[in-house]
């Protein structure tokens, strides 16, 4: 047990001393709000509905070089919306239906070795505020997904309006539903991820392109499920966001699902949104600041 406790500590000592060595933090801040609103009087014939929408999007990022050997790079992604529907004939208003739901965290610790492929560990934990599949419970924070991987890391480009990686590993996934005790999973395989990020004038127009691909070789409990398991996880999201001013951006949203699990057939999700946004990063300045 004092070994135990010892070699956590002196790991947690490790940690600390990474994370405060090297160059101060690169961080910044994107989120955007959009509200849409129809809205019919009842006195004229017709099938028409009124609707209320909103939908508020964040994304913070903090990177970190922790002397020449290691970088880490934390991302947060947090997406929450709703929709309600005007009755055409008593102009009632439903409850309000939720419309996008997205938690999800990653952190990725690589060692910048300037080789071809640099090694990486990392982990992701995805989830949703509120999982309303019960009508009769409200679950917060449910279900959980955790995403843990081992492998290579490359830049196959790099520059200052520019970046696209690659990622490919070794993972381990966990599913864990708190309504129904049938739908945890444990499995392992390969995890393939890909991102590009482009911008033009100076931050006017950004491009983000994110392509996950999973295949399971390995699941507990296989033996009494079909095979639906062994077909790849697909998750493609691509978003397009223009400033037209400081505060007020058009964004485009696209999305591609597959999971033989869910469903036979892939999912698309598009969204269109004119809102305001908010965009923030910490001054270079600063940060060298910081760090003298």
């Amino acid at each position: 047990m004092m070994r135990r406790a010892a070699a956590a500590l002196g790991a947690a000592c490790v940690c600390a001393a990474l994370v405060t060595a090297g160059e101060p933090w690169k961080l910044s801040l994107d989120a955007n709000l959009t509200m849409t609103l129809n809205t019919y009087s009842n006195n004229w014939a017709g099938s028409e509905k009124g609707s209320l929408s909103w939908a508020t999007n964040w994304l913070g990022i903090a990177e970190k070089q922790m002397g020449k050997s290691f970088n880490t790079k934390n991302t947060l992604k947090l997406a929450f919306g709703q929709t309600k529907v005007q009755d055409e004939e008593t102009d009632h208003w439903s409850a309000p239906q939720k419309s996008t739901d997205q938690i999800e965290f990653e952190s990725v610790l690589k060692m910048t070795l300037n080789t071809w492929v640099d090694p990486f560990i990392g982990v992701r934990v995805t989830s949703q505020f509120l999982d309303g599949r019960d009508p009769g419970l409200a679950h917060y924070g449910n279900p959980v997904e955790v995403m843990e991987s081992f492998g290579g890391r490359r830049d196959l480009v790099k520059k200052d309006a520019l970046t696209w990686d690659l990622r490919l590993a070794g993972a381990a996934r966990q599913h864990v539903d708190r309504i129904w005790d049938d739908l945890n999973t444990s499995d392992g395989g390969i995890e393939m991820v890909t991102e590009l990020n482009a911008v033009v004038r100076k931050d006017v127009v950004k491009f983000t392109s994110t392509l996950k691909l999973y295949e399971a070789l390995m699941r507990a409990g296989s033996d009494t499920l079909p095979d639906w398991w062994r077909h790849p996880d697909i998750n493609w999201e691509n978003k397009l966001t223009i400033s037209v001013t400081r505060y007020i951006m058009i964004s485009y949203y696209a999305q591609l699902l597959y999971d033989r699990e869910i469903d036979a057939n892939p999912t698309f999700r598009q969204a269109l949104a004119l809102g305001l946004s908010y965009s923030a990063k910490r001054p270079k300045d600063e940060a060298k600041k910081e760090g003298e």
